[in-house]
Protein backbone atom coordinates (compact mmCIF):
# COMPACT_ATOMS: atom_id res chain seq x y z
CA UNK A 1 0.00 0.00 0.00
CA UNK A 2 2.84 2.28 1.11
CA UNK A 3 4.49 1.81 -2.51
CA UNK A 4 0.86 2.76 -4.43
CA UNK A 5 0.98 5.93 -2.54
CA UNK A 6 4.70 6.26 -3.68
CA UNK A 7 3.76 6.00 -7.54
CA UNK A 8 0.97 7.65 -7.58
CA UNK A 9 2.49 11.51 -5.59
CA UNK A 10 3.98 13.03 -8.93
CA UNK A 11 1.07 13.65 -10.60
CA UNK A 12 -1.89 13.84 -7.73
CA UNK A 13 0.11 15.05 -4.81
CA UNK A 14 1.21 17.73 -7.52
CA UNK A 15 -2.58 18.15 -8.44
CA UNK A 16 -3.26 18.30 -4.45
CA UNK A 17 -0.78 21.09 -3.95
CA UNK A 18 -1.61 23.05 -6.41
CA UNK A 19 -5.10 22.72 -5.38
CA UNK A 20 -4.59 23.94 -1.96
CA UNK A 21 -2.98 27.23 -3.23
CA UNK A 22 -6.63 27.70 -4.93
CA UNK A 23 -8.06 26.95 -1.80
CA UNK A 24 -6.35 29.39 -0.59
CA UNK A 25 -6.44 31.82 -2.63
CA UNK A 26 -10.77 31.68 -2.54
CA UNK A 27 -9.91 32.09 1.40
CA UNK A 28 -11.04 28.21 2.49
CA UNK A 29 -7.29 26.80 2.55
CA UNK A 30 -7.83 25.66 6.06
CA UNK A 31 -10.90 23.97 5.26
CA UNK A 32 -9.35 22.19 2.23
CA UNK A 33 -7.15 20.12 4.49
CA UNK A 34 -7.81 18.09 6.97
CA UNK A 35 -7.01 16.96 10.65
CA UNK A 36 -3.46 15.18 8.93
CA UNK A 37 -3.17 17.45 7.11
CA UNK A 38 -4.25 15.34 3.92
CA UNK A 39 -6.08 16.99 0.96
CA UNK A 40 -9.76 16.88 -0.30
CA UNK A 41 -7.99 15.45 -3.84
CA UNK A 42 -5.91 13.32 -2.37
CA UNK A 43 -8.49 12.07 -0.08
CA UNK A 44 -10.78 11.46 -2.67
CA UNK A 45 -7.80 9.89 -4.56
CA UNK A 46 -7.42 7.34 -2.01
CA UNK A 47 -10.94 6.60 -1.15
CA UNK A 48 -11.68 5.73 -4.90
CA UNK A 49 -8.10 3.72 -5.51
CA UNK A 50 -7.17 6.43 -8.58
CA UNK A 51 -3.64 6.01 -9.19
CA UNK A 52 -1.45 8.01 -11.90
CA UNK A 53 -2.64 5.84 -14.56
CA UNK A 54 -6.72 5.96 -14.26
CA UNK A 55 -6.74 9.25 -13.05
CA UNK A 56 -5.11 11.03 -16.46
CA UNK A 57 -7.77 8.82 -18.19
CA UNK A 58 -10.35 10.95 -16.49
CA UNK A 59 -9.59 14.10 -18.71
CA UNK A 60 -10.69 12.57 -22.03
CA UNK A 61 -14.07 13.65 -21.84
CA UNK A 62 -15.19 16.66 -19.70
CA UNK A 63 -18.86 15.47 -19.78
CA UNK A 64 -17.56 11.80 -17.74
CA UNK A 65 -15.06 12.81 -15.52
CA UNK A 66 -16.07 12.20 -12.13
CA UNK A 67 -13.49 14.14 -10.08
CA UNK A 68 -15.40 17.06 -10.36
CA UNK A 69 -17.44 16.15 -7.88
CA UNK A 70 -15.04 15.51 -5.18
CA UNK A 71 -15.92 18.37 -3.06
CA UNK A 72 -19.29 19.13 -3.36
CA UNK A 73 -19.08 22.99 -2.19
CA UNK A 74 -16.29 23.52 -4.56
CA UNK A 75 -15.33 26.92 -4.26
CA UNK A 76 -15.10 29.29 -7.24
CA UNK A 77 -14.39 32.80 -8.31
CA UNK A 78 -17.73 35.77 -7.70
CA UNK A 79 -18.44 35.41 -11.44
CA UNK A 80 -18.66 31.98 -11.91
CA UNK A 81 -20.55 31.22 -8.39
CA UNK A 82 -23.97 31.30 -10.45
CA UNK A 83 -22.80 28.98 -12.59
CA UNK A 84 -25.39 25.61 -12.38
CA UNK A 85 -25.23 21.85 -14.00
CA UNK A 86 -22.80 21.08 -16.64
CA UNK A 87 -21.31 24.87 -16.79
CA UNK A 88 -20.40 24.54 -13.18
CA UNK A 89 -18.68 20.91 -14.10
CA UNK A 90 -17.26 22.62 -17.19
CA UNK A 91 -15.31 25.57 -14.81
CA UNK A 92 -14.20 22.91 -11.94
CA UNK A 93 -13.14 20.84 -15.01
CA UNK A 94 -11.02 23.61 -16.38
CA UNK A 95 -9.22 24.12 -12.74
CA UNK A 96 -8.49 20.39 -12.20
CA UNK A 97 -6.76 20.93 -15.50
CA UNK A 98 -4.51 23.03 -14.52
CA UNK A 99 -3.88 21.76 -11.05
CA UNK A 100 -2.46 18.97 -13.54
CA UNK A 101 -0.51 21.13 -16.02
CA UNK A 102 0.32 24.37 -14.28
CA UNK A 103 -0.53 24.19 -10.95
CA UNK A 104 1.49 27.64 -10.12
CA UNK A 105 -0.90 29.30 -11.95
CA UNK A 106 -3.60 28.78 -9.14
CA UNK A 107 -1.85 30.70 -6.85
CA UNK A 108 -2.00 33.81 -5.61
CA UNK A 109 -2.08 35.74 -8.39
CA UNK A 110 -5.39 35.65 -10.32
CA UNK A 111 -5.71 36.69 -13.83
CA UNK A 112 -7.13 39.74 -14.61
CA UNK A 113 -10.45 39.68 -16.77
CA UNK A 114 -12.69 42.20 -17.87
CA UNK A 115 -15.66 40.60 -16.78
CA UNK A 116 -13.73 40.28 -13.16
CA UNK A 117 -13.92 44.44 -13.30
CA UNK A 118 -17.33 44.41 -14.54
CA UNK A 119 -18.28 42.40 -11.46
CA UNK A 120 -17.54 45.48 -8.79
CA UNK A 121 -20.58 46.91 -8.36
CA UNK A 122 -21.96 50.03 -6.29
CA UNK A 123 -23.27 47.75 -3.00
CA UNK A 124 -19.05 46.46 -3.52
CA UNK A 125 -17.63 50.29 -3.20
CA UNK A 126 -20.02 50.97 -0.68
CA UNK A 127 -19.38 47.94 1.76
CA UNK A 128 -15.35 48.37 1.19
CA UNK A 129 -16.07 52.20 2.22
CA UNK A 130 -18.27 51.19 5.51
CA UNK A 131 -14.87 48.56 6.09
CA UNK A 132 -12.23 51.01 5.60
CA UNK A 133 -13.94 53.74 7.38
CA UNK A 134 -14.35 51.22 10.26
CA UNK A 135 -10.82 49.75 10.61
CA UNK A 136 -8.52 52.35 8.71
CA UNK A 137 -9.97 55.94 9.37
CA UNK A 138 -6.27 57.61 9.31
CA UNK A 139 -6.08 56.19 5.63
CA UNK A 140 -10.31 56.92 4.88
CA UNK A 141 -10.31 60.39 6.73
CA UNK A 142 -7.61 61.52 3.76
CA UNK A 143 -10.48 61.37 1.18
CA UNK A 144 -10.19 57.94 0.36
CA UNK A 145 -14.12 57.67 -0.40
CA UNK A 146 -14.18 59.80 -2.54
CA UNK A 147 -10.96 58.81 -4.56
CA UNK A 148 -12.99 56.92 -7.21
CA UNK A 149 -10.26 55.27 -9.03
CA UNK A 150 -8.60 54.21 -5.62
CA UNK A 151 -11.93 53.13 -3.58
CA UNK A 152 -12.73 50.86 -7.09
CA UNK A 153 -9.60 48.96 -6.56
CA UNK A 154 -9.91 48.04 -3.09
CA UNK A 155 -13.51 47.15 -3.95
CA UNK A 156 -11.95 44.62 -6.43
CA UNK A 157 -9.46 43.78 -4.57
CA UNK A 158 -11.85 42.75 -1.54
CA UNK A 159 -13.42 40.31 -4.10
CA UNK A 160 -10.37 38.06 -3.99
CA UNK A 161 -9.76 37.58 -0.58
CA UNK A 162 -6.08 37.43 0.57
CA UNK A 163 -5.04 39.32 -2.73
CA UNK A 164 -2.73 42.01 -2.49
CA UNK A 165 -3.80 44.00 -5.54
CA UNK A 166 -2.85 47.48 -4.45
CA UNK A 167 0.28 46.36 -2.81
CA UNK A 168 1.74 44.27 -5.51
CA UNK A 169 0.74 47.55 -7.79
CA UNK A 170 2.63 49.64 -5.85
CA UNK A 171 5.76 47.57 -4.68
CA UNK A 172 6.37 46.50 -8.80
CA UNK A 173 6.61 50.02 -9.47
CA UNK A 174 9.25 50.08 -6.53
CA UNK A 175 10.78 47.78 -7.46
CA UNK A 176 11.49 49.80 -10.74
CA UNK A 177 12.20 53.06 -9.49
CA UNK A 178 15.19 51.03 -6.86
CA UNK A 179 16.57 48.73 -9.33
CA UNK A 180 16.43 51.26 -12.63
CA UNK A 181 15.39 54.68 -12.13
CA UNK A 182 14.39 56.22 -9.22
CA UNK A 183 12.71 59.14 -10.32
CA UNK A 184 10.18 57.92 -12.17
CA UNK A 185 6.78 58.75 -12.06
CA UNK A 186 3.86 56.18 -12.18
CA UNK A 187 2.65 57.58 -14.67
CA UNK A 188 6.61 56.66 -16.23
CA UNK A 189 6.08 53.62 -15.40
CA UNK A 190 3.23 52.12 -16.69
CA UNK A 191 4.26 53.86 -19.94
CA UNK A 192 7.34 51.95 -20.43
CA UNK A 193 7.63 49.97 -23.62
CA UNK A 194 8.58 46.67 -21.62
CA UNK A 195 6.06 46.48 -19.20
CA UNK A 196 4.66 43.50 -19.24
CA UNK A 197 2.18 44.11 -16.92
CA UNK A 198 0.15 46.59 -19.48
CA UNK A 199 1.08 44.67 -22.33
CA UNK A 200 -1.57 41.30 -23.60
CA UNK A 201 -4.98 40.83 -22.36
CA UNK A 202 -3.98 43.62 -19.75
CA UNK A 203 -3.93 46.16 -22.40
CA UNK A 204 -7.47 45.38 -23.32
CA UNK A 205 -8.72 45.91 -19.84
CA UNK A 206 -11.11 48.80 -18.76
CA UNK A 207 -12.68 49.72 -15.14
CA UNK A 208 -15.66 51.59 -14.62
CA UNK A 209 -14.46 53.56 -11.96
CA UNK A 210 -16.46 55.16 -9.36
CA UNK A 211 -18.31 58.35 -10.64
CA UNK A 212 -17.13 58.66 -14.09
CA UNK A 213 -19.51 57.93 -17.03
CA UNK A 214 -16.83 56.23 -19.07
CA UNK A 215 -15.01 53.27 -18.67
CA UNK A 216 -10.83 53.92 -18.07
CA UNK A 217 -8.76 52.37 -19.49
CA UNK A 218 -6.19 49.86 -17.27
CA UNK A 219 -3.61 51.37 -17.38
CA UNK A 220 -4.22 55.07 -16.92
CA UNK A 221 -6.60 53.83 -13.73
CA UNK A 222 -3.69 51.86 -12.45
CA UNK A 223 -1.44 54.32 -12.33
CA UNK A 224 -3.65 56.41 -11.20
CA UNK A 225 -3.91 54.01 -7.91
CA UNK A 226 -0.50 54.03 -7.80
CA UNK A 227 -0.48 57.96 -7.39
CA UNK A 228 -3.21 58.00 -5.06
CA UNK A 229 -1.67 55.70 -2.73
CA UNK A 230 1.32 58.27 -1.92
CA UNK A 231 -1.38 60.61 -1.69
CA UNK A 232 -4.20 58.77 0.62
CA UNK A 233 -1.63 56.61 2.45
CA UNK A 234 1.53 57.30 2.94
CA UNK A 235 4.04 59.05 0.48
CA UNK A 236 6.55 57.05 -1.64
CA UNK A 237 10.19 57.36 0.10
CA UNK A 238 12.28 59.49 -1.77
CA UNK A 239 15.83 57.80 -0.93
CA UNK A 240 17.72 60.18 -3.28
CA UNK A 241 18.39 63.69 -2.79
CA UNK A 242 17.40 63.62 0.73
CA UNK A 243 17.73 66.64 3.16
CA UNK A 244 19.21 64.67 6.10
CA UNK A 245 20.94 61.17 6.52
CA UNK A 246 20.90 59.52 9.67
CA UNK A 247 24.26 60.37 11.71
CA UNK A 248 25.02 56.75 12.61
CA UNK A 249 26.37 53.37 12.29
CA UNK A 250 24.66 51.69 9.36
CA UNK A 251 26.45 48.27 10.40
CA UNK A 252 24.79 48.72 13.78
CA UNK A 253 21.61 49.72 12.01
CA UNK A 254 21.58 46.49 9.87
CA UNK A 255 22.38 44.12 12.52
CA UNK A 256 19.05 45.19 14.09
CA UNK A 257 17.58 44.81 10.78
CA UNK A 258 19.20 40.91 10.65
CA UNK A 259 17.90 40.71 14.28
CA UNK A 260 14.15 41.67 13.40
CA UNK A 261 14.13 39.46 10.31
CA UNK A 262 16.00 36.12 12.10
CA UNK A 263 13.13 36.91 15.12
CA UNK A 264 10.20 37.09 12.58
CA UNK A 265 11.73 34.39 10.36
CA UNK A 266 11.42 32.47 13.81
CA UNK A 267 8.29 33.16 14.88
CA UNK A 268 6.77 31.66 11.50
CA UNK A 269 8.22 28.55 11.83
CA UNK A 270 5.71 27.81 14.62
CA UNK A 271 3.16 27.63 11.99
CA UNK A 272 -1.02 28.53 11.51
CA UNK A 273 -0.64 28.81 15.02
CA UNK A 274 0.24 32.15 15.11
CA UNK A 275 0.00 33.92 11.49
CA UNK A 276 -1.18 36.58 10.25
CA UNK A 277 0.63 38.98 12.87
CA UNK A 278 2.30 41.85 12.54
CA UNK A 279 5.87 42.97 14.04
CA UNK A 280 7.05 46.95 14.10
CA UNK A 281 10.71 47.20 14.75
CA UNK A 282 11.42 50.71 15.10
CA UNK A 283 14.70 52.77 15.76
CA UNK A 284 15.90 56.12 17.21
CA UNK A 285 18.50 57.87 16.48
CA UNK A 286 20.04 60.90 17.86
CA UNK A 287 20.47 63.18 15.39
CA UNK A 288 20.75 63.74 11.56
CA UNK A 289 22.99 66.19 9.70
CA UNK A 290 21.40 68.27 6.84
CA UNK A 291 22.75 67.62 3.17
CA UNK A 292 21.53 71.00 1.88
CA UNK A 293 19.31 73.73 3.46
CA UNK A 294 16.63 75.79 1.36
CA UNK A 295 17.26 79.23 0.77
CA UNK A 296 14.91 81.92 0.81
CA UNK A 297 17.20 84.24 0.26
CA UNK A 298 16.97 84.26 -3.61
CA UNK A 299 16.12 87.86 -5.32
CA UNK A 300 12.60 88.69 -6.02
CA UNK A 301 12.01 91.16 -9.18
CA UNK A 302 8.92 92.92 -8.03
CA UNK A 303 8.62 96.29 -6.67
CA UNK A 304 6.09 95.78 -4.36
CA UNK A 305 7.48 95.84 -0.95
CA UNK A 306 4.48 94.78 0.88
CA UNK A 307 4.77 91.46 -1.34
CA UNK A 308 8.52 91.42 -0.60
CA UNK A 309 7.68 91.96 3.50
CA UNK A 310 4.95 89.48 3.03
CA UNK A 311 7.53 86.93 1.55
CA UNK A 312 10.08 87.68 3.89
CA UNK A 313 7.30 86.96 6.93
CA UNK A 314 6.23 83.75 5.33
CA UNK A 315 10.41 82.78 5.04
CA UNK A 316 10.99 83.48 8.53
CA UNK A 317 7.99 81.83 9.77
CA UNK A 318 9.17 78.92 7.53
CA UNK A 319 12.57 79.14 8.93
CA UNK A 320 11.39 79.00 12.47
CA UNK A 321 9.46 75.76 12.15
CA UNK A 322 12.86 74.23 10.58
CA UNK A 323 14.66 75.39 14.41
CA UNK A 324 11.79 73.90 15.97
CA UNK A 325 11.48 70.92 14.61
CA UNK A 326 15.81 70.71 14.74
CA UNK A 327 15.33 71.27 18.54
CA UNK A 328 11.90 69.43 19.42
CA UNK A 329 12.39 65.77 20.43
CA UNK A 330 9.96 63.75 18.39
CA UNK A 331 9.94 60.45 20.43
CA UNK A 332 10.44 62.06 23.92
CA UNK A 333 10.16 59.84 27.10
CA UNK A 334 9.21 56.27 25.73
CA UNK A 335 9.19 54.83 29.36
CA UNK A 336 6.67 57.29 30.62
CA UNK A 337 4.64 57.39 27.69
CA UNK A 338 4.00 53.50 27.92
CA UNK A 339 2.98 53.60 31.71
CA UNK A 340 0.65 56.39 31.03
CA UNK A 341 -1.05 54.25 28.51
CA UNK A 342 -1.18 51.12 30.94
CA UNK A 343 0.63 49.46 27.58
CA UNK A 344 2.08 45.94 28.67
CA UNK A 345 6.38 46.44 28.10
CA UNK A 346 9.00 44.94 28.49
CA UNK A 347 12.58 46.67 28.45
CA UNK A 348 16.21 45.73 28.59
CA UNK A 349 19.41 47.72 28.14
CA UNK A 350 21.82 45.85 24.88
CA UNK A 351 24.36 46.80 23.41
CA UNK A 352 25.53 46.11 19.45
CA UNK A 353 26.94 42.80 19.57
CA UNK A 354 23.69 42.00 21.34
CA UNK A 355 22.48 38.75 19.58
CA UNK A 356 18.81 37.07 19.94
CA UNK A 357 17.87 40.37 21.43
CA UNK A 358 14.40 40.34 20.26
CA UNK A 359 13.63 36.58 21.05
CA UNK A 360 15.35 37.25 24.44
CA UNK A 361 13.22 40.28 25.04
CA UNK A 362 9.85 38.86 23.81
CA UNK A 363 10.12 35.65 26.45
CA UNK A 364 11.20 38.73 29.37
CA UNK A 365 7.65 40.17 28.05
CA UNK A 366 6.35 36.54 28.74
CA UNK A 367 7.45 36.38 32.14
CA UNK A 368 7.33 40.15 33.17
CA UNK A 369 3.70 39.85 32.52
CA UNK A 370 3.05 36.47 33.34
CA UNK A 371 1.45 35.62 30.65
CA UNK A 372 1.50 32.47 28.43
CA UNK A 373 2.86 32.27 24.81
CA UNK A 374 0.35 30.07 24.19
CA UNK A 375 -3.25 31.32 24.39
CA UNK A 376 -4.33 27.31 23.51
CA UNK A 377 -2.68 24.32 21.69
CA UNK A 378 -4.10 26.10 18.15
CA UNK A 379 -3.19 29.92 18.58
CA UNK A 380 -0.20 31.59 19.90
CA UNK A 381 -0.23 34.83 21.98
CA UNK A 382 0.86 36.90 18.73
CA UNK A 383 -2.09 35.36 16.44
CA UNK A 384 -3.99 38.24 14.79
CA UNK A 385 -2.54 40.78 16.73
CA UNK A 386 0.72 43.54 16.22
CA UNK A 387 3.23 44.46 18.46
CA UNK A 388 6.32 46.41 18.33
CA UNK A 389 9.59 46.10 19.14
CA UNK A 390 11.93 50.26 20.05
CA UNK A 391 14.71 50.69 20.03
CA UNK A 392 16.21 53.74 21.24
CA UNK A 393 19.76 55.25 20.35
CA UNK A 394 19.38 58.59 21.45
CA UNK A 395 22.36 58.01 23.99
CA UNK A 396 24.73 57.99 21.29
CA UNK A 397 27.80 56.06 20.51
CA UNK A 398 29.35 53.96 22.85
CA UNK A 399 26.10 53.66 24.92
CA UNK A 400 23.95 50.07 25.03
CA UNK A 401 21.01 51.02 23.93
CA UNK A 402 17.06 50.90 25.91
CA UNK A 403 14.95 48.12 23.92
CA UNK A 404 11.58 48.15 24.43
CA UNK A 405 8.66 45.77 23.47
CA UNK A 406 5.14 46.11 23.96
CA UNK A 407 1.35 46.06 22.73
CA UNK A 408 -0.07 48.97 20.69
CA UNK A 409 -3.52 51.00 21.91
CA UNK A 410 -5.98 48.39 22.53
CA UNK A 411 -8.33 49.85 19.74
CA UNK A 412 -9.69 48.84 16.45
CA UNK A 413 -6.86 50.83 14.35
CA UNK A 414 -3.55 49.92 16.00
CA UNK A 415 -3.49 46.12 17.95
CA UNK A 416 -5.74 43.30 16.57
CA UNK A 417 -6.00 42.69 12.93
CA UNK A 418 -9.59 42.85 11.76
CA UNK A 419 -10.90 38.77 10.00
CA UNK A 420 -12.97 37.42 8.14
CA UNK A 421 -14.59 39.64 5.63
CA UNK A 422 -13.25 42.36 8.07
CA UNK A 423 -10.12 41.68 6.50
CA UNK A 424 -8.24 44.46 5.00
CA UNK A 425 -4.41 44.00 3.54
CA UNK A 426 -4.33 47.90 4.06
CA UNK A 427 -5.22 47.77 7.72
CA UNK A 428 -1.28 46.72 8.21
CA UNK A 429 0.04 50.01 6.85
CA UNK A 430 -2.76 51.80 8.77
CA UNK A 431 -2.18 50.98 11.72
CA UNK A 432 1.50 51.85 11.22
CA UNK A 433 1.12 55.09 10.38
CA UNK A 434 -1.75 55.48 13.33
CA UNK A 435 0.48 54.60 15.97
CA UNK A 436 4.00 53.50 16.81
CA UNK A 437 4.58 55.05 20.13
CA UNK A 438 1.34 57.05 21.94
CA UNK A 439 1.31 60.41 23.49
CA UNK A 440 1.11 60.80 26.91
CA UNK A 441 -2.73 61.04 26.46
CA UNK A 442 -3.28 59.22 24.10
CA UNK A 443 -6.55 59.45 21.93
CA UNK A 444 -7.28 57.10 19.16
CA UNK A 445 -9.97 59.04 17.21
CA UNK A 446 -8.20 62.22 17.50
CA UNK A 447 -5.15 61.14 16.17
CA UNK A 448 -7.17 59.35 13.21
CA UNK A 449 -8.90 62.40 12.19
CA UNK A 450 -12.59 61.48 13.47
CA UNK A 451 -12.49 64.35 15.68
CA UNK A 452 -10.45 67.45 16.64
CA UNK A 453 -8.99 68.16 20.41
CA UNK A 454 -7.74 71.87 21.34
CA UNK A 455 -4.75 72.57 20.37
CA UNK A 456 -3.60 73.55 23.77
CA UNK A 457 -5.13 69.96 25.16
CA UNK A 458 -3.14 68.04 21.99
CA UNK A 459 0.40 69.92 22.98
CA UNK A 460 -0.16 68.94 27.16
CA UNK A 461 -0.21 65.13 25.89
CA UNK A 462 3.19 65.29 24.00
CA UNK A 463 3.92 63.99 20.36
CA UNK A 464 1.85 60.63 18.83
CA UNK A 465 4.37 59.00 17.42
CA UNK A 466 3.06 57.07 14.06
CA UNK A 467 5.12 55.38 10.75
CA UNK A 468 4.72 58.19 8.84
CA UNK A 469 5.64 61.12 11.51
CA UNK A 470 9.07 63.01 9.30
CA UNK A 471 10.75 63.14 12.90
CA UNK A 472 13.22 65.12 10.81
CA UNK A 473 14.67 61.74 9.43
CA UNK A 474 15.64 60.51 13.49
CA UNK A 475 13.42 57.64 13.24
CA UNK A 476 13.46 54.16 10.94
CA UNK A 477 10.48 52.01 11.45
CA UNK A 478 10.61 48.28 10.15
CA UNK A 479 6.91 46.87 9.32
CA UNK A 480 6.73 43.16 9.13
CA UNK A 481 3.30 41.88 7.96
CA UNK A 482 3.50 38.20 7.77
CA UNK A 483 0.54 36.50 6.37
CA UNK A 484 1.82 33.13 6.45
CA UNK A 485 4.82 31.30 6.20
CA UNK A 486 5.18 31.75 2.44
CA UNK A 487 3.86 35.09 2.63
CA UNK A 488 6.04 37.90 4.55
CA UNK A 489 6.38 41.64 3.67
CA UNK A 490 8.90 43.99 4.84
CA UNK A 491 8.01 47.59 4.83
CA UNK A 492 10.82 50.85 6.01
CA UNK A 493 9.55 53.86 7.35
CA UNK A 494 11.52 57.12 6.88
CA UNK A 495 10.90 60.77 6.84
CA UNK A 496 7.19 60.59 6.49
CA UNK A 497 7.06 58.30 3.82
CA UNK A 498 7.27 54.34 3.11
CA UNK A 499 8.93 52.06 0.48
CA UNK A 500 9.00 48.20 0.25
CA UNK A 501 12.27 46.64 1.56
CA UNK A 502 14.46 43.77 0.37
CA UNK A 503 17.84 43.19 1.98
CA UNK A 504 19.73 44.21 -1.61
CA UNK A 505 18.39 47.94 -0.60
CA UNK A 506 21.00 47.76 2.31
CA UNK A 507 23.58 48.68 -0.58
CA UNK A 508 21.01 51.27 -2.64
CA UNK A 509 18.61 52.98 -0.01
CA UNK A 510 19.99 52.20 3.73
CA UNK A 511 23.32 53.58 2.27
CA UNK A 512 21.26 57.02 0.94
CA UNK A 513 19.73 57.51 4.56
CA UNK A 514 23.15 57.25 6.70
CA UNK A 515 25.86 59.63 6.29
CA UNK A 516 28.89 58.69 4.00
CA UNK A 517 31.24 57.98 6.57
CA UNK A 518 34.44 56.14 6.41
CA UNK A 519 32.76 53.26 8.43
CA UNK A 520 29.80 53.16 6.66
CA UNK A 521 31.53 53.42 2.84
CA UNK A 522 33.67 50.88 4.16
CA UNK A 523 30.99 48.09 5.39
CA UNK A 524 28.73 49.23 1.65
CA UNK A 525 31.70 48.54 -0.16
CA UNK A 526 32.37 45.23 1.89
CA UNK A 527 35.59 44.01 0.52
CA UNK A 528 35.33 41.04 2.96
CA UNK A 529 32.28 39.66 1.20
CA UNK A 530 30.54 39.23 4.44
CA UNK A 531 27.69 41.92 3.68
CA UNK A 532 27.00 39.88 0.74
CA UNK A 533 26.40 36.38 3.09
CA UNK A 534 24.22 38.73 5.44
CA UNK A 535 22.13 39.95 2.52
CA UNK A 536 21.71 36.51 0.89
CA UNK A 537 20.69 34.79 4.51
CA UNK A 538 17.68 37.86 5.15
CA UNK A 539 16.51 36.91 1.50
CA UNK A 540 16.15 33.20 2.69
CA UNK A 541 13.98 34.56 5.52
CA UNK A 542 12.13 36.67 3.66
CA UNK A 543 9.84 34.62 1.49
CA UNK A 544 6.64 36.47 -0.45
CA UNK A 545 5.48 33.91 -2.78
CA UNK A 546 2.81 35.64 -3.83
CA UNK A 547 4.96 38.46 -5.01
CA UNK A 548 7.19 36.45 -6.60
CA UNK A 549 4.27 34.97 -8.71
CA UNK A 550 3.03 38.37 -9.71
CA UNK A 551 6.87 39.30 -10.72
CA UNK A 552 7.10 36.01 -12.82
CA UNK A 553 4.03 37.21 -14.78
CA UNK A 554 4.93 41.04 -14.43
CA UNK A 555 8.75 41.29 -14.31
CA UNK A 556 10.42 44.55 -13.58
CA UNK A 557 11.02 46.58 -16.48
CA UNK A 558 14.57 47.36 -18.12
CA UNK A 559 14.09 50.25 -19.98
CA UNK A 560 14.08 53.66 -18.68
CA UNK A 561 12.16 56.78 -19.13
CA UNK A 562 11.96 58.74 -22.30
CA UNK A 563 13.67 62.62 -20.67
Amino acid sequence: MAEETEQKAPVIQTMCQGLHQYYTRMGQGNRYLNDDGVGLFSAYCDEYGYDDTTILDEFADVEECVLCDFDEDFPLAPNQQSLVGEARKRAIFDILLRSKDDPDSLGEIPHLEQKDFDLVRKVDIEHVKRLYNKYCPVVFNKELGNDGGLITLLAFQHKHKRFDFLANLVDSYNRYRVQVDPGAYPIDWGNLHDNKHFTGVNRKLTVNVQGKDTNTAYRQFATMCIQSYGTRMVPQLMYINSTQRINDSLAEFVQYLQDAITFVSNLVKKGSTICPFQMDFCVAFKNTVATFSDSHTAVKENDDDDDDDDDDQAADASDQKEENDDKKDWVQDIQKKLEANKLKYSVAAQDSTERRRFGILFQKFFADHKISEHVNQHQHYLHNKRLIAFADRRKGAGKKDDVYMYEPPNDLYTRDIPTGDDFLPEWFISSSVTCILPSISYDADDVVGNKTSDETVRNAAGTNLGAATHAKGRVITLSFHVLSEDKIKLYLYWNGAIIRFFPTDIKVVLCEMFVASKANKKFIEDESGELDKLIKDMESKLVDKQFEEWLKWYPVPQSKRNN
